[in-house]
């Protein structure tokens, strides 16, 4: 063979063993074997439907929970290129065929929920991080998790390139998308356009505020019914806004007075301020700053974003709550916005591992019950879309694919991570999540919360929260035949003792367990939360709030 032919055929076999070295797409959309199902989600009232590799002899076919016990074996017959899985309980599983491997989450359906939970939220993230052909199948994988709220992006430069010229194309896509799943949607705020500041900077006010006024109202008015909350500013006090607290309340009034203009109904945030742990005083010295300038008058939300551990949320809390009541604001209500973890250390050729799938799907299973026990209204997971800054911090629920590269380009989506198994169980467990108080007199190392479900039950929130986090036993003096539901923290049923007590091993993992209101009332040692506060005082602090000296652009 001549060395011209023989040259295409080495270089193709070099290119051929690279590839080979290169990291298999776990969320393949194409892969051999593949759940006939958005993301591989299906409910525990759905059959999931298989695409198999056609093999030439009979294959067996495994499916096993996650780094678990296998639950079903069944034979291929030879060729078959597709089968259907008998019903599955909720819970996140692995199906073996032969060399292939892929993920099932199985989530609980919608006659077995008490409806969209009103605290459990997820920053969406479609805006920024979806394909336009995959909006619609994003959402409804949303809604079918058990959401109701969802955080999105709005862009003013985008949508008002110039001055008094509109293209809505970005935000009706993005909000149509999740309205037609029947989910509520919070905008969050970033940025100016550039054309609206002298110096060209797109993270400070804008030189003219009546323009910021009159494109708060002409949003808030388009997006009426659909859009039902509004976030100040993300995240002022880190780099995303170049100025002092007191230029910060001045946006805030005005996005204020332009949104409820628009639409009397909206909710507007404050900003998203982060960093409220104590020990970084430079940022409380600037929430401090920023309500002295009296933007309390202007947010019906206070508004918050923490990543570290859940241990400190209560501190947290507390600290913000204090800057709030030291104005007179103690009966404003705090969101979390922005609230979760991240896996280090991702480049865009790799998937988090096992390891780290699992700390992910622990932390936000702890996440939920600790930021409302800390006296939080609603909580918002960040992200679940495909997510990797760039350096290198994973956030998503949903699996990374190949072409995935820009942070700021849209990707098509993967496959569910196990967290997105515990989004959706907490949302179904919690469901009203109306925060009732701590259970006393268990392990020193265990955590229990009780919240009220909304239809006369609670729900026990129970979870090791130790350095170790090694299994203790504890004892609940409730009889297993007053157990309503039981769940782990993906999902998956769990056994109930037929005794007079509930005797059980409690690890990292939060547990939930569902019983009688009354029953667990009458049964359990509970702290209670604070009291609501009294109609006098609170017409007292509603006076307070109403003596400012900002007044809207006539």
């Amino acid at each position: 063979m001549p060395l011209r032919c023989r040259l295409p055929i080495f270089f193709g076999v070099l290119c051929l063993l690279y590839a080979m070295t290169l990291p298999r797409a776990q969320a393949d959309h194409y892969a051999p074997l593949r759940v006939d199902a958005y993301a591989s989600v299906v409910t525990d009232e759905q059959r999931a439907e298989l695409i198999l590799p056609a093999l030439s002899k009979v294959q067996s076919l495994q499916v096993s929970k996650w780094g678990g016990d296998q639950v079903l074996v069944e034979a291929i017959p030879a060729g078959r290129t597709q089968w259907i899985l008998p019903k599955l309980d909720a819970g996140y599983y692995t199906i073996t065929f032969g060399e292939h491997q892929c993920p099932l989450a199985v989530i609980a359906g919608a006659s077995s929920r008490l409806g969209p939970s009103s605290v459990v939220a997820l920053d969406s993230n479609i805006t920024w991080q979806v394909v336009p052909e995959e909006m619609d199948d994003v959402a409804a994988l949303i809604k079918a998790c058990g959401m109701q709220w969802v955080r999105e992006r709005v862009h003013w430069g985008w949508i008002e390139e110039k001055r008094d010229q509109y293209n809505w194309k970005s935000p009706d896509r993005a909000v149509g998308a999740l309205h037609r799943a029947g989910l509520k949607v919070m905008q969050a705020y970033h940025n100016v356009p550039r054309w609206s500041r002298a110096d060209g900077s797109g993270k400070a006010p804008s030189d003219n505020l009546l323009e910021a006024y009159e494109f708060a109202r002409d949003f808030a008015d388009r997006f009426k019914g659909k859009v039902y909350a509004f976030e100040g500013w993300n995240e002022p006090n880190l780099h995303f806004f170049h100025g002092l607290p007191d230029k910060l309340a001045s946006v805030q009034k005005v996005w204020y007075m332009g949104m409820k203009d628009g639409n009397k109904d909206i909710r507007v945030l404050a900003p998203a301020f982060t960093r409220m742990h104590p020990t970084y005083t430079w940022d409380q010295d600037y929430l401090r700053l920023y309500l002295a300038n009296h933007a309390g008058r202007f947010f019906d939300v206070m508004n918050i974003h923490h990543y570290g551990a859940v241990k400190n949320y209560k501190l947290l809390y507390e600290t913000v709550r204090q800057q709030l009541d030291d104005v007179g604001l103690t009966d404003i209500p705090c969101w979390s916005s922005e609230s979760g973890t991240m896996a280090f250390d991702v480049d865009e050729k790799s998937y988090i591992d096992q390891t780290m799938q699992r700390q992910q799907a622990t932390f936000l299973s702890q996440m939920y019950p600790s930021g409302l026990a800390a006296g939080e209204e609603r909580m918002f997971w960040y992200v679940a879309t495909t997510w990797i800054t760039p350096s290198g911090k994973w956030h998503s629920l949903l699996s990374y694919l190949p072409d995935a590269k820009n942070v700021r380009k849209p990707n098509k989506q993967g496959l569910a991570l196990p967290a997105l198994c515990a989004l959706s169980n907490t949302a179904h467990m919690l469901a009203d999540g109306r925060y009732l108080g701590q259970i006393q007199g268990l392990h020193s190392d265990v955590r229990a919360e009780l919240f009220d479900r909304g239809n006369q039950t609670v729900c026990l929130a129970i979870w090791n929260q130790s350095e170790t986090a090694s299994p203790v036993e504890v004892t609940l003096p409730v009889a297993g035949s007053a157990v309503k539901d039981w769940r782990d923290y993906l999902g998956s049923p769990v056994t109930v003792p037929a005794k007079s007590s509930l005797v059980f091993p409690v690890a990292e993992q939060t547990q939930y367990i569902v019983l009688p209101r009354q029953l667990a009332l009458d049964a359990l040692a509970l702290t209670p939360t604070n009291p609501p506060l009294s109609p006098v005082r609170r017409r007292m602090l509603k006076a307070v709030r109403s003596r400012v000296w900002f007044s809207p652009p006539s």
